[in-house]
């Protein structure tokens, strides 16, 4: 599930070039609103002391998450970031979870811009 923002826009386009008859030919054109941007994003790519609300997890391993108590619709915060590659660790209430980098890229948190979740 892709979270979209709603906002749409219709623009219009008109030109006018010479043919090669002599005269003019005209353009006229709608163009539909753009991609839309999406609202959730992959958990890895959130920084250290961010809070997001979880918006999907990948089917092989919700099982696994859920007994973890990662699940759509609760919130976390972001506690580290580990470098080259190493685990993200996120506080979940009281529990700290270390996951690994290619479960976090498949986990889509929706950013909090109020961040309830601060100590």
């Amino acid at each position: 599930m892709h979270l979209a923002r709603k906002e749409t826009f219709v623009t219009c386009v008109r030109a006018i070039a010479p043919s090669r008859r002599g005269g003019w030919i005209g353009f006229h054109g709608r163009m539909a609103s753009p991609p839309a941007y999406p609202a959730a994003v992959p958990l890895h790519s959130l920084a250290a002391g961010r809070s997001a609300r979880i918006v999907e997890v990948p089917a092989g391993a919700a099982a696994a998450l859920a007994a973890e108590g990662l699940v759509p619709d609760d919130l976390l915060e972001i506690e580290t970031r580990q470098p080259f590659g190493g685990p993200v660790v996120v506080r979940v209430g009281h529990a700290r979870i270390a996951l690994a980098l290619r479960i976090a890229r498949g986990i889509l948190v929706e950013p909090l811009t109020s961040d309830p979740l601060t100590r």
